[in-house]
């Protein structure tokens, strides 16, 4: 039950992350000059897939560690290190799979719509 918890408790955090780090690459490029490095280049869809999968490969890089550190620490409690290890590496390998799309729609919307696209319009107004 404790491995359980420990699981949904990352996958209940990982959109609001992947948010958080999905507006900060559409910001630095804001702030970069607004988006000159991508409006400059001629071919725009490669740019913008070499973000994507940097921010996939970083999520990929945590989750793995988080999911090692985890199995390395349950381990030691559990009878078993080489089965808990595995069905670690195995949930940390599915978060971050279930995670792929949302890194993808997170990403167009942050370039589309900015930061705080409601806000901006005025469409939470008192």
């Amino acid at each position: 039950m404790k491995v359980i918890a420990f699981y949904q408790a990352i996958g209940a955090g990982l959109p609001v992350l992947i948010g958080i780090f999905t507006a900060s690459v559409m910001e630095q490029e804001q702030n970069a000059g607004d988006f000159q490095n991508l409006l400059s280049l001629p071919d725009k869809p490669a740019a913008f897939l070499s973000k994507l999968l940097m921010l996939l490969v970083l999520c990929l890089c945590s989750i793995l560690l988080t999911a090692i550190i985890f199995g390395i620490g349950f381990g030691r409690i559990a009878s078993s290190d080489i089965e808990i290890m595995k069905g670690c590496i195995f949930a940390a390998l599915l978060l971050w799979g279930s995670s792929v799309p949302l890194y993808l729609w997170q990403l167009i919307l942050a370039f589309q719509f900015g930061k705080g696209y409601p806000l901006e319009q005025g469409l939470y107004q008192d």
